[in-house]
């Protein structure tokens, strides 16, 4: 996209000179102008962060670098060498909220210098700029921001903006040729003409380099005055300020430094910045180049060990392996207690996570030669959810809740149809408190037919057993049916009932009677 037309462009390169006549202290600002203290703490502790907070030693230096947006869509990334000061007693910010220390920057005689890093174009020698925290922030690309807020110690005396004065004293004059950059802006965010002074538009890039990786953009430019330009437009954009959209369905992470793409666009007729390429048929555009990338370090956890069959086998019996393996106490006891001779309290008593424990203490006497099978009963059993509409109905002063140890064959049905660890909840994939498989009112109004009629179920489960099938089998024990109700397990009384669970004496109502005469041959078995 050749231009045999040149033009020129300054940047900025150098403020102050490092030197002031003003003692070599670069030139400080505030609003109210009239505050004698605090401007630079303030603008030190907005732009550098809390000195109390960082790791740096009363007297040393830091280096911090800060992008600054002045007028004219100029920006420029600075870089101040500051100085960890402590306050004196008395000073306002020390007695008002217990500061300790400030930053102090801009004494060029004592090496606290402020150096340009880089800048956008559009500078003039000689020319001044301010660079501000609080109020109108040059920190913040658009204007409007607020005062100092009451979080920044320095602004207890009412300080509502600081910063500094800073003079051009050094700009980098490049030669370039007219037409492609006014062109290309003017293609994506239109003519600056019709936009007031200070608009600013953004622009979404989406590009896919030839090498496949992609990528999206936003360009945010502004219209500002170009009185003087070659094309006799009184307005132009200033060069955009270019972010990358971190979104890795539309950003790759793949790119590296060094990585270019372009992005061309077709001249269009009115665009009076690129008819010469309009005239020739090209195209005008931007080369992109990756100067930089983020990177993002994982750190992974390690992981070792050692490789383990089962543990604590001298103790536990229950094996990962199922019968797959026999152990020694299988069919007898291994080991036989014939004699103890101390006996030592557990502190703390042993509590073991759902299960229902019991203990028998048998000091060492001749009045016992050998201990048959015991007979316990055990008052309070498992934990289960109680589904009796009514609590009291469990006569348990000590848990009044609705999970606690039950006697209604209704709440062990519901126990082992719903718990992850002793039941079939993993299987069915429900839980007490998603039973979406069991008929939860059916068990209440059996839980009261129950209750009403003083069936109670106590006992063990000491086998492993089918649930279903132990269901089945045994809730005719209980002068109930175990069925199948619109595609969920319940559990009915067999008998007629009322509301309040006591057997209907009622006559029934028939409404069909099946003889001889009425059943196909072989349809029916009793």
């Amino acid at each position: 996209m050749p231009d045999d037309q040149p033009e020129e462009t300054t940047e900025l390169t150098a403020v102050d000179n490092q030197e002031r006549r003003d003692g070599n202290i670069a030139k400080l600002i505030s609003n109210p102008t009239d505050i004698v203290g605090g401007k630079q703490g303030a603008f030190g502790y907005e732009a550098f962060g809390d000195p109390d907070q960082d790791e740096t030693p009363v007297g040393g230096t830091k280096k911090f670098t800060t992008t600054e947006h002045v007028t004219g869509g100029r920006w420029v990334k600075l870089e101040f060498t500051a100085e960890k000061i402590a306050l004196p007693d008395g000073h306002f910010a020390k007695v008002a909220s217990g500061q300790q220390t400030a930053w102090r920057t801009g004494d060029y005689g004592s090496g606290l210098t402020i150096r340009v890093v880089d800048s956008s174009t559009g500078w003039d020698s000689l020319s001044r700029f301010t660079i501000r925290r609080g109020t109108d922030s040059t920190a913040s690309p658009t204007s409007g921001t607020p005062d100092y807020q009451s979080s920044n110690p320095f602004s207890a005396n009412g300080l509502k903006m600081s910063g500094f004065e800073l003079e051009v004293t050094a700009v980098q004059t490049t030669g370039v040729v007219l037409g492609r950059s006014q062109g290309y802006f003017e293609e994506i965010f239109g003519a600056a003409t019709s936009y007031g002074i200070g608009t600013q538009r953004t622009y979404e890039l989406s590009k896919t380099a030839s090498n496949g990786k992609k990528i999206k953009l936003l360009l945010r430019s502004e219209v500002k005055s170009g009185s003087g330009h070659w094309s006799g437009r009184s307005q132009l954009w200033t060069h955009p300020v270019i972010s990358v959209v971190e979104d890795e369905t539309v950003t790759d992470k793949t790119w590296v430094i060094g990585d270019t793409f372009e992005d061309k666009k077709t001249v269009s007729a009115s665009n009076i910045f690129a008819a010469q390429y309009r005239s020739l048929n090209k195209q005008i555009g931007i080369r992109f180049s990756i100067e930089a990338i983020k990177s993002i370090i994982i750190t992974g956890e390690s992981l070792s060990g050692d490789r383990g069959f089962a543990f604590q086998t001298q103790y536990a019996d229950i094996s990962f392996y199922g019968d797959l393996v026999q152990r020694s106490n299988g069919n007898e006891p291994e080991h036989n207690l014939v004699y103890v001779n101390e006996m030592v309290e557990n502190d703390p008593v042993p509590d073991y996570e759902k299960l229902t424990t019991a203990g028998l203490v048998l000091r060492a006497s001749n009045t016992f030669s050998r201990l048959d099978q015991l007979r316990v009963w055990l008052g309070r059993g498992v934990q289960v959810r109680r589904l009796h509409p009514d609590l009291s109905a469990y006569n348990d002063s000590i848990n009044t809740t609705s999970e606690g140890p039950s006697n209604l064959f209704t709440d062990l049905v519901f126990y082992l149809l719903t718990n992850y660890t002793a039941g079939a909840g993993s299987l069915l994939n429900m839980s007490a408190n998603s039973p979406n498989l069991v008929n939860v009112s059916d068990l209440e109004a059996t839980s009261r037919f129950l209750r009403a009629n003083k069936i109670f179920c106590n006992g063990a489960i000491t086998e492993k057993v089918n649930i279903r099938e132990f269901i089945a089998s045994n809730a005719p024990k209980f002068l109930c049916n175990f069925v199948l109700s619109n595609g969920k397990f319940s559990l009915l009384p067999a008998l007629p009932t009322q509301v309040n669970g006591e057997i209907s004496t009622d006559p029934i109502q028939v409404k069909q009677i099946f003889t001889s005469g009425n059943i196909l041959e072989d349809t029916f078995e009793l």
